[in-house]
């Protein structure tokens, strides 16, 4: 009987986390829309001002909801999106980590992995700690959402930072999609890989990693039309190549590794099969519809 009460409570939670998380989405949607109206109007400051309020208000009202249904989440859901979305900082290559929200406020993990600088982004970005440098970028976690305008901003400060001996850890809400696809647009960038050998690294480092298919998109398109210039101009701002040949190595390492770790089940790529079990967490298991 207990049981039966648990799953019953456990159901319940579920269906609560899928209604917060759904609002929360319609909320951060609009919000882009007004975003999107209020970049393309020309010439009428006041409807200009009032969309983009509209879209901070949006997009903040997201933010809270999606916060309240993980706040709800059984140990099923929540598991998946904070704690094996790690509840620990990941390293990706020397001086460079990802995490995810709870990870950003941990100071016993901060100071463990020496981070000094922070990368925010998601929709509420701020500094919360007054010692370590930040970069707060305000990005929601939609496949509209443009991120690509953000790359070489991100790109200075983490490539500024590693070079002068710090370690940077960059998060979002989940540490797996916004983070991992800034992670992944400076690897592609300091070294010679595809933003597909790109990913791979970063989820050897952190199994979670799984950008959404806007972000994976804008990838593909950046590396096709954007990459070489953005490799070209951050050489020119920063000629030093005291990570380049260690960069590559280490990366290549970790390529190397990747198929045998896969044929392992320590990670997925996000395409585990109906009915198997997904070592990441990322895909449908036997126990979800």
């Amino acid at each position: 009987m207990k049981n039966i009460l648990r799953n019953r409570h456990i159901f319940f939670k579920d269906a609560v986390f899928l209604h917060y998380s759904v609002i929360g989405g319609v909320f951060s949607s609009i919000g882009s829309m007004f975003g999107k109206l209020s970049s393309s109007i020309e010439g009428i400051f006041l409807l200009t001002v009032l969309l983009f309020i509209l879209m901070i208000g949006f997009n903040t009202m997201g933010m809270l909801f999606f916060a309240k249904g993980l706040h709800t989440a059984p140990s099923s859901i929540h598991a998946t999106l904070i704690s094996s979305a790690s509840n620990y900082v990941s390293t990706v290559l020397p001086g460079l980590y990802v995490g995810n929200f709870r990870d950003s406020k941990d100071c016993t993990q901060l100071d463990r992995f020496k981070i000094s600088h922070i990368v925010a982004i998601h929709d509420a970005a701020r500094r919360l700690h007054p010692d370590k440098q930040y970069l707060c970028v305000m990005a929601s976690d939609t496949p509209d959402q443009n991120l690509v305008q953000y790359f070489p901003i991100c790109n200075d400060f983490i490539h500024a930072a590693r070079l002068r001996g710090g370690n940077v850890l960059i998060h979002c809400l989940a540490g797996m999609s916004r983070s991992v696809t800034v992670a992944v647009a400076y690897i592609m960038t300091v070294t010679s890989l595809s933003w597909k050998d790109a990913l791979k690294v970063v989820r050897v480092g952190r199994s979670v990693a799984n950008p959404n298919a806007g972000f994976q998109l804008q990838l593909e398109e950046f590396e096709m039309t954007k990459l070489a210039e953005e490799r070209r101009r951050l050489k020119e701002r920063f000629p030093s190549l005291a990570l380049a040949a260690s960069d590559e190595a280490e990366c290549q390492l970790i390529l190397n590794s990747y198929d045998s770790l896969l044929l392992s089940k320590k990670f997925c790529e996000g395409n585990c099969p109906m009915g198997q079990v997904c070592p990441s967490g990322l895909c449908r298991s036997p126990s979800k519809t």
